[in-house]
């Protein structure tokens, strides 16, 4: 499509269609793919948290600290997601840089309109789900985050502005509902025919630019590269003073935990590929370990009782809409019922981001999960397939996935659920609670999925 399908900022775009993407219809070839230009399995960081997290410890960009039942009110916050560039933490780590007093984790006085104590003093530093630094002008901070993906969908303007959502939803998890600036990292593939590559790119570049616009921001610069894969991403920065974000730390016994878009997107993309690639009934008549390869529910009969090709689709219609839809509404709501403190849903799963949460509160808490809404059928896949995407266990990976909102109290957070299904037309759901603990995310033992 030429035209600009920007659409305001506020739940599924208008553009989006569960029809599928017609590849003429943009001047591609018919049956052309941008999915299979990329390596889709095994691309993400997946597990790899401990890896990185000791080469960031080896080059100085990150020291341990005390287990959160001994972190004081000005220990700083981190929280993380997979595959984000800027540099991510795990449980009871926190970020210190080795020199420069500029991005130092030094508690500073928040100034201007910023009327609090100074138990709520900001810190700065790298970490949380943005990089947070002081500037050289008395009491504005400047919030930066990066992050980029190979395709997940077929559409190329579709994928951009997927690309975009996420890079701008780590800024929404702190309350931060307007980016001042944008700068996009493209990547054009190689492996593609010049002229496709040279329409995969216009739409990718269209795509990510009318989502900064709907999200009342605008793309300014970047840097692209030829590259074996297609890539789609960037830097979302702003400034602010004290008062204009919400540091994830602040979590208490007794507040709620909202989560605002469903789970299962990476069953349900996955699940595409293989009906796309015809192995469907393969991939889900297989075993999760070879010496089950006799197992009785393998065949291709009992297969499609897990799920038919039609509900196959269906989800991966639903993940598309999720991951298009902007979490901005979610994080202006957040000052409006006094938010303690939130994360973005990705690369780690609900549960590997409420674990990274519960860490990095001032006070020694748990985050208890009783729900997790869930795409329909994804779970049954994910069973049959004996855990292979680790969903029911919170650890499936999402991408442009939800806020995970910590809320003061089954009041507000039903409020808030109810203000932002008004606003974006899309449930939200309360998912849990947090408790008196030592800083872990805990599934309960009657923990209820919902199919969505």
């Amino acid at each position: 499509m030429s035209a600009s399908r920007r659409t305001s900022g506020s739940g599924v775009p208008s553009w989006f269609t569960a029809d599928e993407f017609d590849p003429p219809s943009i001047g591609l070839p018919p049956g052309f793919r941008l999915t299979s230009f990329s390596a889709a399995e095994g691309m993400r960081l997946q597990g790899a948290k401990e890896k990185l997290n000791s080469l960031l410890e080896d080059i100085g960009l990150m020291t341990r600290r005390p287990s959160s039942s001994s972190v004081t009110p000005s220990s700083s916050s981190s929280s993380s997601s997979s595959s984000k560039t800027t540099t991510t933490t795990t449980t009871n780590n926190t970020f210190e840089t080795a020199s420069s007093s500029s991005s130092s984790i030094d508690e500073t006085q928040a100034e201007n309109d910023n009327a609090a104590a100074d138990d709520d003093d900001a810190h700065g530093g790298l970490g949380m789900d943005c990089s947070i630094v002081r500037t050289r002008h008395k009491g504005l901070f400047q919030v930066s985050t990066t992050d980029f993906f190979f395709p997940l969908v077929e559409d190329p303007y579709e994928q951009g502005w997927i690309a975009c959502a996420n890079v701008l939803s780590d800024l929404f998890a702190l309350g931060l509902a307007d980016a001042d600036n944008l700068l996009m990292l493209l990547g054009a593939s190689v492996r593609m025919a010049e002229p496709e590559r040279d329409i995969v790119t216009r739409h990718l570049i269209r795509g990510f630019d009318d989502c900064a616009r709907a999200a009342g921001t605008r793309v300014t610069g970047g840097q692209t590269t030829l590259n074996e894969w297609p890539l789609i991403g960037g830097v979302a920065m702003t400034c602010a003073v004290a008062s204009e974000f919400i540091r994830p730390e602040l979590g208490v016994p007794g507040d709620r935990i909202v989560l605002t878009k469903a789970l299962g997107t990476q069953v349900a993309v996955n699940i595409r590929e293989w009906l796309q690639t015809g192995s469907f009934e393969r991939r889900l008549t297989l075993p999760a370990a070879a010496e089950e390869s006799a197992a009785a529910n393998t065949s291709p009969a009992a297969a499609r009782t897990v799920l038919s090709p039609e509900a196959g689709n269906a989800a991966y219609v639903k993940a598309r809409r999720g991951m298009c839809r902007l979490n901005r509404t979610a994080a202006r709501l957040m000052h409006r019922y006094g938010a303690h403190g939130a994360t973005d849903v990705t690369g780690f799963g609900v549960r590997g981001h409420c674990a990274n949460l519960a860490a990095n509160q001032k006070q020694p808490v748990d985050l208890v999960l009783h729900s997790l809404p869930v795409i329909a059928g994804m779970c049954a896949v994910d069973d049959h397939l004996k855990g292979m995407f680790r969903l029911r266990a919170g650890y499936s990976a999402e991408t442009s996935g939800g806020l995970l909102v910590l809320l003061p109290s089954q009041e507000a957070a039903e409020a808030y659920c109810r203000e932002l299904e008004a606003e974006d037309g899309e449930p939200a759901w309360i998912i849990g609670e947090v408790v008196a603990g030592s800083g872990e995310a805990v599934l309960a033992d009657d923990l209820v999925v919902i199919e969505i």
